[in-house]
């Protein structure tokens, strides 16, 4: 079953949509409408969908920009999004489009859709439908983070530093983009550059989990500004001389979160470079 995700005010004043418009939609609210053709829409598109997603994003008590550092009606809006998408989960439909009528709304949809259907598990992920359309480089963005989100949860024998090189190669594959170089340096040329507390780190696991020192290079070129981001790796920290407890040792496969962040910029920057 696919469907369409719509924002209220997008409902055109007919009295097709009479009942419709006479439910009231607090702001944030959504509701779930079956079988209303594309034509009572009055848009343009020739495909017919089996349910509708409508969200009032009406927004009330905004904190203050200013105090708050960040844009808060956008982080509104993902909220909303993503309570709105919940309502859908398990009930065995397959796609979602997101329409245009969100506007300047659009990138904060498209990213809080894409990141709240996102789930480690596969067999998660699939009772969520397929987010269509939205905006692009949103769907780079979202896309990219829920990246950074599988490296952290995946589990350490998987996510080894071999494993993660390998990994973030793979997907940069994908891409096939041109202007980007990897640069895996094994244990010799860490030793000849005498990075001896990089090595230190790994001197338990040096045979069965090497270090890798990774370097990826995006539009590499004399020109300035020239900037580079440095992500920190444990792959899984054991905690050293004194070992942690179970507790505090559950959660140490996510220690590499700072190197999964920077491949989620590698990714993200990358494909933004190659779209634009």
């Amino acid at each position: 079953m696919s469907g369409i995700f719509l924002p209220l005010s997008a409902i055109p004043d007919t009295p097709v949509w009479k009942n419709v418009r006479q439910i009231k939609f607090k702001p944030g609210l959504s509701r779930l409408i079956y079988n209303y053709n594309n034509e009572s829409l009055n848009t343009a598109d020739s495909v017919s969908y089996d349910f509708l997603l409508i969200l009032n994003t009406d927004l009330v008590d905004l904190a203050d920009e200013k105090h708050e550092k960040r844009n808060v009606r956008k982080e509104n809006i993902r909220n909303q999004t993503a309570a709105a998408l919940k309502t859908l989960k398990g009930q065995g439909f397959t796609s979602l489009s997101i329409s245009d009528k969100f506007e300047e709304d659009i990138f904060a949809v498209t990213e809080g859709a894409i990141l709240s259907t996102w789930d480690y598990k596969a067999s998660e992920r699939a009772k969520y439908p397929k987010i269509t359309n939205g905006d692009p480089k949103a769907v780079i963005r979202a896309s990219a983070q829920n990246f950074a989100r599988e490296m952290t949860e995946m589990p350490a024998n998987l996510c080894s530093p071999s494993g993660f090189v390998k990994i973030l190669k793979s997907r940069l594959d994908e891409l096939q983009l041109k202007n980007v170089e990897i640069f895996d340096r094994n244990v010799d040329w860490i030793k000849q550059h005498r990075m001896d507390l990089f090595l230190s780190v790994s001197k338990a696991t040096l045979e069965t989990a090497p270090p890798v020192f990774l370097e990826v290079h995006i539009n590499k070129s004399s020109e300035s500004p020239k900037i580079c981001w440095v992500g920190k790796g444990v792959t899984f920290d054991a905690g050293g001389n004194t070992m942690k407890q179970h507790p505090e040792i559950r959660g140490m496969r996510m220690d590499m979160g700072g190197t999964a962040c920077t491949g989620w910029f590698c990714k993200n920057v990358t494909d933004m470079f190659e779209n634009d």
